[in-house]
């Protein structure tokens, strides 16, 4: 992903598949669905957190945070992860004007 941070198309393609994996590693069927059934919405609204992202340290703190929630995961450290995962969310909501 991080070889993508100046193609906001590519990147944005590849946060949503990463958004969709987290979602399967859950194994909840149900947070899959709902993840499939959002996921050009999610798209279209880290399209906009990009281009809202102006300066290279804006974009790369955004990687360097999805490399740290991944991270997380693989250390099957869940509360990190689930604060890593707010962090993100609150970040994405203050890109896209929400906060």
């Amino acid at each position: 992903m991080g070889a993508c941070l100046g193609d906001h198309a590519r990147y944005a393609d590849l946060d949503a598949q990463f958004h969709l994996q987290i979602a399967r590693a859950c194994a909840n069927p149900f947070h899959v669905l709902l993840v499939e059934a959002c996921l050009e919405a999610f798209r279209r609204s880290m399209l906009a957190g990009l281009a809202s992202r102006v300066k290279a340290s804006q974009l790369r703190r955004l990687h360097t945070n999805h490399v740290e929630i991944f991270e997380a995961i693989a250390a099957k450290d869940v509360s990190r992860a689930m604060s890593l995962m707010s962090l993100h969310f609150d970040d994405a909501e203050q890109a896209l004007g929400r906060r």
